[in-house]
């Protein structure tokens, strides 16, 4: 059943399931779903979405290159998931890692041609995506939304304060 404003709770959340609950759900449904269609529509059989995402932050942020303590600060992931998807990226040819001319203990993660070409063909299709999912939201409902998430992470970052 699909959600409308008379029916908030789709299933499967059942009847006992609180609005508070609901959110959480909700919020892990769509972020799911969203990575569901990323595979379907996207990334294909290529790359994973944790993958093309650090290609994504690569080419957006990174173009001196960066380490992988830097893509971690900039993705959802752990430095364990980070490391798996670099030598895999490595591994296929998409990125390369150096020893920073600044720091020799560093590695410096780049784009490779190859991965720069997968970018120029798969990052339009992403952004037709974004777009078309985005363009069913007023701009208000975007701002409400993003104000919401951002309230979000404050509160999950200060739970997480002091957690390793």
């Amino acid at each position: 059943m699909k959600p409308t404003p008379d029916n908030l709770h789709p299933q499967p959340y059942g009847p006992n399931v609180g609005d508070g609950e609901a959110v959480i759900l909700d919020i892990l449904w769509v972020g799911d779903l969203l990575e569901r269609i990323g595979n379907a529509r996207v990334y294909g059989e290529k790359l994973s979405q944790a993958q093309f995402n650090i290609l994504f932050i690569l080419r957006r942020y990174g173009q001196e290159g960066m380490s992988q303590k830097q893509i971690m600060e900039n993705l959802v992931t752990t430095k364990g998931n980070v490391s798996i998807h670099v030598s895999n990226l490595s591994k296929s040819g998409y990125i390369r890692k150096r020893t920073s001319k600044h720091d020799g203990r560093m590695q410096v993660i780049t784009l490779t041609p190859k991965g720069k070409r997968i970018l120029e063909r798969l990052e339009p299709i992403y952004l037709a995506q974004v777009e078309k999912i985005m363009n069913r939201f007023s701009k208000q409902e975007i701002k409400t939304t993003l104000a919401t998430l951002a309230k979000f992470r404050t509160i999950c970052d200060e739970e997480l304060e002091g957690v390793s």
